[in-house]
């Protein structure tokens, strides 16, 4: 079959460029698929000529009926072959005009991360999903106010020529807790420091989780000398982790000890919030309290430390869903006067997005942290 290949005349570049070199190509099953198919067709017919083109038998006089009896079977073997050959070879639509080809990158050219991500609409399979989200956050990032006609209720600020070329998208970055548990807070921090969103909507454990990794690291799981024969940290035992005081967010590990330095550190700055709060009577909101920590955290690391010295705002409707949310509990018995207003941020998220000249969303993550995503 792989001789077959190189015999006849070879399009793809792959092919082509292996029998120009004699490459050994290794085909386990070259009668699946379409070539199958070809195969039996062909097959079918040189059977029918092979049966055309037999002698009689000797002593065919000692075998009445065995002509009949041969053209039937040639008829019929006929019959057959047409009625598969008809639904292989079913006649192909033409393609419309400007159709995409299937093609990937190109190494040959060298590592441009323009063209791979390009490269990836063209690509196939899940490739072409992942390269229409970069197309639609390129458009988020190339739009200006200045693309759009001039609307006859426009305010007077935003009829100005310069300032509807510098107006800009209104991104939201919206995230589950494990894309700041793993490696993708680094991205996420990137963005911010660079000014590349203008919001984030955020879980509680997205929030805790950015600060706790200031404080002391999150580790893989897997191969680990504490859970030998453990390959897979997904895998690992949630009793066993119980007793050596660390918890499980897929397959990485945060030791308590961990949650005891945040504790440390969150619980000052919760007095010092509490006191602010009765002395102004202005109430906290969740965005309010996290660009309150990304300034007490005062680490570069931090994603938040980014959103509160550029002024990106950071929504987290469900801020006590978690470890915070324990924290609070434990202060409110220790000192009053802390207030958290939910409804302040729903104000605040709404005319944010309602005020937006042109908005887009861009959402990361899945899941509960707990399992492979």
């Amino acid at each position: 079959a792989a001789q077959l290949l190189c015999e006849v005349e070879v399009t793809g570049e792959a092919l082509r460029l292996a029998c120009q070199r004699d490459t050994t190509i290794i085909w386990p099953a070259p009668s699946r698929g379409f070539l199958g198919l070809l195969l039996l067709a062909s097959l079918s017919v040189k059977c029918i000529e092979a049966t055309c083109s037999n002698p009689v038998p000797p002593h065919s006089a000692d075998l009445p009926g065995l002509r009949t009896s041969q053209r039937s079977t040639m008829a019929d073997a006929q019959a057959h072959t047409a009625i598969a050959q008809e639904n292989v070879f079913i006649q192909s639509v033409e393609m419309p005009e400007g159709s995409i080809k299937v093609k990937g990158y190109d190494f040959n050219q060298g590592v441009d991360y323009n063209a791979l991500f390009e490269s990836y609409t063209s690509s196939g399979f899940q490739a072409t999903n992942f390269g229409m989200a970069v197309e639609e956050i390129k458009k988020m990032r190339k739009w200006r106010l200045s693309d759009e006609p001039i609307k006859d209720d426009e305010t007077d600020e935003f009829k100005d020529p310069e300032v509807r070329k510098n107006h800009k998208a209104t991104i939201f970055l919206g995230y589950t807790s494990n894309m700041a548990s793993c490696g993708v807070r680094e991205t996420i921090r990137f963005l911010c420091q660079h000014k590349m969103v203008d919001a984030i909507v955020a879980t509680a454990g997205g929030i805790e989780e950015d600060f706790i990794k200031c404080l002391a690291p999150t580790y893989l799981g897997s191969n680990t000398t504490l859970h030998p024969g453990t390959s897979d940290g997904f895998g690992l035992d949630g009793k066993t982790l119980r007793l050596q005081g660390l918890n499980r967010i897929g397959n990485m590990l945060v030791p308590n000890e961990n949650y005891c330095k945040f504790e440390e550190w969150l619980m000052p700055i919760l007095d010092k919030m509490a006191d602010e709060n009765v002395a102004t009577g202005v109430h906290w909101t969740p965005s309010s309290m996290i660009r309150r920590l990304g300034l007490e955290i005062n680490n570069e690391e931090s994603i938040y430390y980014w959103c509160a010295k550029n002024d990106i705002p950071v929504f987290s409707p469900a801020l006590t869903d978690g470890s915070i949310g324990d924290m609070l509990f434990f202060h409110s018995y220790k000192k009053d006067g802390f207030v958290l207003d939910l409804v302040g941020d729903i104000r605040n998220i709404n005319m944010k997005a309602m005020k937006a000249k042109h908005s887009g969303a861009i959402i990361i993550g899945g899941g509960g942290g707990t399992e492979p995503n």
